[in-house]
């Protein structure tokens, strides 16, 4: 019998690896609920649960709003027919907004999962900047929860923004997300004076993927040699693709678009450097509130170089693990570039310091105990 019934809105996306290694953690006393999805889950399927509709291809948000009732009634039935004494596990702040009707009637623990996007108050929607991503009342029906909920925090940023709003510290425990150090190893590279710097991430405004080729172009006009791998898909996508179409260095920056975990591993394995330009986006507000990649680059033993922004300088340690330049300083993140390449006895020396950060703070066998501590499993 199940102990947590978490909720999400969809299945664990590609970008979303992190859900599917939280849902890993809390094995076999988890029953994964998701609100929408392209398939039917059911009880036997890779996410241990069921989902409560199908969404056809159509964007999460629509969905919510065509099929609320059938999803809300589906999900009190599932609600009444749990044991009493189930932990709900919500990830994002805005699934349980969404779901607090239904939650607050079962008497039931509810601990929510925190992870950016959904504590930006002010978000926009990238593309349509003049619309809000959560709508005008977010702010007030996330209030309703404050005193009646437990809160993770996926680092200091998530949780000050709480805090922001009324959320009292108590009840807000910060665990950042982890990876798997044994897993994620470095890997012996060929000698060579060339480099293969890696941006792996969303295509998004507040990563900076428009200014990372641009800082590329200027590391490349001052003798840096090697290749840019950008590996993601996003709102950006198109942008990023007349930049490079129009680069005198065309020929050395690579558009993958997403790619399957096994290749993105493939492409942390042969990278040297990595490198993003975290920012809060003046489009959408919204900035890195962890990342995962980075802290996927630190196991392989890569530097890192980005912003200095937001959950970003929780993990990285400038001039130690990395560089984190200032936010929109585009010749900054440049030098920064040109400093490792021309260097590869400080890649190898940060690099080394980044993995053992990892290890230390990020590994998920502790990430895994911590959890497990805080559901109360």
């Amino acid at each position: 019998m199940y102990k947590v019934l978490t909720i999400a809105p969809t299945p664990p996306k590609i970008s979303e690896v992190w859900m599917t290694r939280i849902n890993d953690f809390i094995m076999p006393e988890n029953m994964f609920v998701s609100l929408a999805s392209s398939i039917l889950d059911s009880p036997d399927s890779p996410h241990g649960g069921a989902s409560l509709s199908r969404t056809f291809g159509m964007p999460i948000k629509l969905h919510l709003y065509l099929f609320s009732k059938a999803i809300k009634a589906r999900l009190n039935r599932i609600l009444s027919e749990s044991p009493k004494d189930t932990v709900v596990f919500c990830h994002y702040l805005t699934t349980a907004v969404y779901l607090w009707k239904e939650l607050k009637k079962f008497n039931k623990k509810i601990i929510i999962h925190c992870h950016g996007h959904d504590v930006t108050w002010d978000r926009r929607i990238e593309g349509l900047p003049f619309f809000r991503a959560h709508g005008f009342f977010y702010v007030a029906r996330a209030k309703k929860l404050i005193g009646k909920v437990t809160l993770i925090a996926n680092s200091t940023c998530t949780k000050k923004k709480l805090i922001d709003i009324g959320f009292p510290e108590a009840d807000i425990i910060v665990n950042h997300l982890s990876v798997n150090t044994d897993e994620l190893k470095p890997t012996r590279k060929p000698e060579s004076d060339k480099v293969n710097i890696l941006y792996l991430g969303r295509l998004t405004d507040f990563k900076g993927p428009i200014e990372t080729i641009k800082a590329f172009e200027i590391a490349r006009s001052k003798g840096l040699k090697g290749d840019l791998h950008l590996v993601g898909g996003g709102t950006l996508k198109k942008a990023c693709a007349k930049l490079v179409a129009k680069s005198t260095f065309k020929e050395s920056i690579h558009l993958y678009g997403s790619v399957e975990r096994d290749r993105a591993m493939e492409f942390f394995g042969s990278a040297d450097i990595f490198t993003a330009h975290n920012k809060k986006s003046e489009k959408t507000k919204q900035e890195e509130a962890f990342g995962v990649s980075i802290i996927e680059a630190m196991s392989f033993g890569i530097p890192v170089v980005t912003g200095r922004s937001a959950g970003v300088t929780e993990t990285i340690v400038d001039k130690k693990t990395g560089f984190l330049i200032p936010t929109g300083d585009i010749e900054a993140h440049a030098n920064a570039l040109l400093r490792l390449w021309s260097d590869p006895k400080l890649r190898i020396k940060m690099g080394a310091k980044g993995r053992k950060r990892a290890i230390e703070h990020f590994d998920s066998k502790r990430d895994k105990l911590r959890l497990r501590a805080i559901l109360g499993i």
